[in-house]
């Protein structure tokens, strides 16, 4: 160990000169000065990267680590000011019964089973035996997909022998109202008329 301690005092006892000799090291002299200047500074910045590094840890430790998104915060729900009320079908366009005794009378007593009865079965006998049409369980579906309480206003023009253009209008209970074009056509079975087919042609 001292023979580590004599060889590492003898290299440090000499440093060239600028004119090639050699002189005594010391902390005097120009070149003494600015090494110590050198040291000092890289003492300053050491401790102030040091401050820096626990200022910014400090920072990250009271921000939240995963941020919460807007998007995903729901937003609250406000009670509704008004309650929905029933649309009803306007005056002129009454419920019709409708009869078999008519093209125009056998369309309103369709309807009539559709939409006030409520019945596939009242539906499906006003269609001419043999037409290809859905069963009444089918019709019953369709119905039962109809909230309960809808009205509705209906208009027949004929375009044509036994055939006829609908306007049908839904008011639902909440208010909506569904505009629908239909062409229908009807039959005469044994004196009676019949619903032959209906033809849905847009809205």
């Amino acid at each position: 160990m001292a023979w580590k301690k004599t060889t590492s005092a003898a290299r440090g006892s000499r440093v060239l000169s600028a004119t090639g000799g050699t002189a005594q090291t010391g902390v005097t002299g120009p070149r003494g000065r600015r090494i110590g200047f050198l040291v000092l500074t890289t003492l300053v910045v050491a401790v102030l990267m040091a401050l820096v590094i626990v200022v910014v840890s400090f920072l990250s430790r009271l921000s939240p680590s995963d941020p919460v998104s807007l998007d995903s915060v729901a937003p609250t729900a406000r009670p509704s000011s008004s309650t929905a009320t029933a649309t009803a079908a306007p005056a002129k366009c009454p419920a019709d019964q409708g009869d078999q005794a008519s093209a125009e009378g056998v369309i309103a007593a369709f309807e009539h089973a559709y939409y006030v009865q409520r019945s596939g079965a009242a539906v499906r006998a006003l269609v001419a035996p043999g037409a290809p049409f859905n069963s009444a369980e089918a019709i019953q579906r369709g119905i039962d997909s109809v909230p309960v309480g809808t009205t509705y206003c209906l208009t027949v023009t004929g375009v044509a022998p036994d055939t006829y253009s609908i306007g049908l209008t839904e008011y639902a209970p909440g208010g909506e109202e569904e505009q629908y074009l239909q062409k229908v056509t009807t039959a005469v079975v044994d004196g009676r008329v019949f619903i032959a087919s209906v033809e849905s042609v847009g809205k």
